[in-house]
């Protein structure tokens, strides 16, 4: 039964595993990949905290920029120096309010009305009001922009108070190239060892089920066998006989029963030991299976009794000529 209930559930058993490996293997690329934009989003974020800090400390008079005043020649020359720096390629500078007031491409006019927009201002008022950054990721940027980059609302401090927010784009195209590389060898990594551990999982669970199938054969085969020769056992050789009688027909080949009784055994054991009396009996057993035909069948009843089942039979002759030749055959040394 446990043979057959293996075989039944390997196929499911497989597919369930393979499936989870799958499944598994998936949620682990999810996971990298998904830890790969927090990287990148770190990575913007203090990249933009630092050139926050940087235009507060060495802008002159931010503080009137940010509260409306066009930015002095000064003012102008700096932060036009700054764009192009640590991968900025575009800022915007908001009043605390959310309202748009200075484009880097423009430091020296008011914003164009094009270069307003609700979403980015609604944005800087949020950052401004939870003293917070927001960071957006991009990727696969339109002309004139790189293929990954960051836009950050970072507020702008004047000791504890915020004065303002800036809007930086971050290129970090190359940053998530490396990203990526590292990300991907680290899924190759998790893929492979989850591959191996799904295979070792199944090359053990394969391993078991042979040794149950093996176990359940043998203990099958014990209780229908003699353990010590291999011979049917004695219910076994009664089951077998009277299913050959049932499944006689009339004109059928006749049965005939052999039984073998070892004379002087007790002498074997007394001289040679159970151990001796052993080997004598499992030798027995060899030399009558090797003087019956196929259909034949050997059982050991009980110590040194023996029987055989003899199929095909025709008449008396061929029960005589299998006795001769068991006879001949016991009778060697």
């Amino acid at each position: 039964m446990l043979s057959l209930a293996l075989a039944r559930f390997r196929p499911a058993a497989w597919t369930a595993g393979l499936l989870g490996a799958l499944l598994a293997v998936a949620g682990v690329t999810l996971a990298i990949d998904r830890q790969a934009d927090h990287h990148l989003a770190a990575d913007a974020e203090r990249a933009a905290l630092a050139w926050a800090r940087h235009m507060a400390v060495h802008v002159p008079d931010i503080d009137l920029v940010f509260a409306g005043d066009l930015p002095s020649t000064q003012a102008q020359d700096r932060l036009t120096s700054l764009r192009g720096t640590a991968g900025l390629f575009r800022f915007k500078l908001y009043d605390t309010g959310g309202r748009l007031l200075v484009v880097s491409e423009s430091v020296a006019t008011a914003p164009r009305p094009e270069d307003i927009a609700e979403a980015d201002q609604a944005s800087a008022a949020a950052a401004a009001s939870q003293g917070a950054v927001r960071i957006k990721l991009h990727r696969g940027g339109t002309a004139g922009q790189p293929d990954v980059y960051s836009e950050a609302h970072v507020p702008v401090r004047h000791g504890k108070q915020i004065i303002g927010v800036v809007e930086v784009y971050l290129d970090q195209t190359d940053v998530a190239a490396t990203t990526a590389a590292s990300f991907r060898r680290a899924a190759l990594t998790a893929s492979t060892a989850l591959a191996l551990a799904f295979v070792a999982g199944a090359l053990l669970w394969r391993a078991q089920a042979r040794r149950e199938r093996d176990t359940e054969k043998r203990v099958q085969f014990l209780s229908r066998h003699d353990v010590l020769t291999g011979a049917l056992n004695a219910a076994s050789f009664r089951e077998a006989l009277a299913g050959s009688c049932v499944d006689r027909t009339p004109g059928a080949p006749g049965l005939a029963v052999l039984c073998i009784d070892l004379d002087r055994f007790s002498d074997v054991n007394d001289a040679h030991g159970r151990a001796g009396g052993d080997r004598l009996l499992r030798q027995v057993a060899e030399r009558l299976r090797g003087v019956l035909r196929g259909a034949d069948l050997l059982a050991r009843l009980a110590g040194d009794r023996f029987a055989v089942l003899q199929h095909e039979v025709s008449d008396s002759h061929d029960v005589k000529a299998l006795a001769q030749r068991i006879v001949e055959n016991l009778a060697q040394p």
